[in-house]
């Protein structure tokens, strides 16, 4: 039995001021305003409650939200973002679209880096990253718009693809089947900044379909579950510093600068 102590939630599909409840948990969401569907959220475990805040939330249509998690040190600033959708479709985001929300968004994770922050960027990208050094091996080799504004911020060396990572990674590489093809793609990224890459114990991908997510869709009057076609994914961290115990060994150093050290 899975007991997370924080879960992230794509496409929960609610509206309003509608958010999913889950027992024991405290839930941040939100929902898209002029269009149906989407919807994002993030749930964190009662006991860590005191210590979380939602810090930034997308404007418009921007479907991310960011809260801080201060029971650890550094602090952690977790973002739950849904990717928007490429293409000249009608409901899919152009090019400059694309490349102005991911400024957006890129702002808020800089931010959080700078301020010393660990920072964990989470969700259905709608990105594909390819397959070479700055993709993930045994993933298809395309390379979409937002993929490349992805690989931009990876050169760098300040933020690390948790997919990318063999040593953590079970299960993949990929994060969704197509129901009407059977086709496999990575669309749902962990991008971290570098300095919390070495507490991944483990990033398992759900492949096999062991914790399959339905929701309740109601059909010529009867309820029927439909399920997720991508993978659930299950994060495991280690070695992350209490906040409390932090805090106690800064406290009894010595301050061998001064004479009243």
């Amino acid at each position: 039995l899975l007991k997370p102590t924080i879960v992230n939630i794509n496409e929960t599909q609610m509206n309003g001021s509608n958010k999913p409840i889950l027992k024991s948990y405290s839930s941040f969401s939100r929902n898209r305003t002029t269009r149906i569907g989407g919807g994002i959220c993030t749930a964190v475990c009662n006991s860590i409650k005191e210590q979380t805040v939602c810090v930034e939330e997308g404007g418009e249509e921007d479907e991310w939200l960011a809260v801080r998690l201060t029971h650890v040190f550094p602090a952690l600033t977790l973002v739950n973002c849904y990717g928007e959708q490429e293409g000249s479709c009608v409901g899919r985001s152009n090019k400059e679209e694309v490349v102005a929300r991911w400024g957006r968004l890129l702002k808020v994770l800089e931010a959080a880096r700078l301020r010393g922050d660990h920072c964990l960027l989470i969700g259905d990208m709608n990105k594909h990253i390819g397959n070479d050094h700055l993709g993930v091996k045994g993933n298809n080799g395309e390379i979409s718009g937002g993929g490349r504004l992805v690989r931009d911020l990876l050169e760098g060396g300040q933020w690390r693809l948790v997919n990318a990572m063999e040593e953590v990674v079970e299960g993949g590489p990929f994060t969704r089947r197509d129901p009407a093809t059977g086709k496999e793609s990575l669309l749902d990224l962990w991008i971290c900044t570098a300095g919390l890459a070495p507490h991944f114990k483990q990033l398992y991908i759900d492949s096999s379909r062991k914790w399959e997510v339905a929701r309740p869709v109601r059909r010529t009057g009867r309820l029927h579950l439909t399920h997720t076609d991508h993978y659930t994914m299950v994060a495991s961290l280690h070695d992350l510093p209490a906040a409390r115990v932090a805090r106690e060994e800064q406290e009894v150093r010595w301050k061998t600068g001064s004479k009243e050290g």
